[in-house]
């Protein structure tokens, strides 16, 4: 939806991000050099931001004002994706015991042109629903609610669930 930017993390917890566009090039810098890169390893980190950082990104390549917001609830996670939801942990916990100033700048080095999250948004250049920030939302349709209330009734039957085996 417009104005909105969702990922698993909190508001302000800052997450290494990378292009899947550079990691290709990486990729290809690597096996055009195996001799080079022979047992060596390269974290794929291109910048490091926060939700609300990139959603400030967006409102700006865009010309809508964003907000962001964790989905789906925590809890959810948990219950249904326990190692993802551990992971999310250690990132929303501001990652301890890693640094990747270093890894952003090894890579830059490599991939001048990596894309950050101003560069992404830009080349995209369209919302989800593929119309371009620059065109006039689709006319709205009643398909959106339907959609939320046919997945969140299993979602809430399946906490309910945790829940009371939880107390068992």
């Amino acid at each position: 939806k417009r104005g909105n930017l969702s990922d698993l993390y909190d508001a302000d917890s800052r997450v290494a991000l990378v292009a899947t566009r550079d990691i290709g090039k990486a990729a290809v810098l690597v096996a055009d050099n195996p001799t080079e890169w022979n047992g060596k390893t390269l974290d794929c980190v291109a910048s490091l931001k926060s939700g609300n950082e990139c959603a400030a990104i967006l409102s700006e390549v865009s010309g809508v004002p964003c907000t962001y917001k964790p989905a789906p609830p925590r809890f959810i996670l948990k219950f249904l994706l326990p190692d993802l939801y551990h992971m999310v942990r250690y990132v929303s916990d501001g990652m301890p015991g890693y640094d990747c100033s270093d890894d952003i700048k090894r890579f830059r080095s490599l991939i001048p042109d990596a894309m950050g999250p101003k560069e992404w948004f830009t080349a995209k250049g369209c919302w989800s629903d593929g119309s371009r920030f620059n065109e006039p939302p689709p006319p709205e349709s009643n398909r959106g609610i339907a959609v939320y209330v046919l997945l969140s009734v299993p979602i809430v039957i399946l906490a309910i669930v945790a829940a009371l085996e939880l107390r068992k």
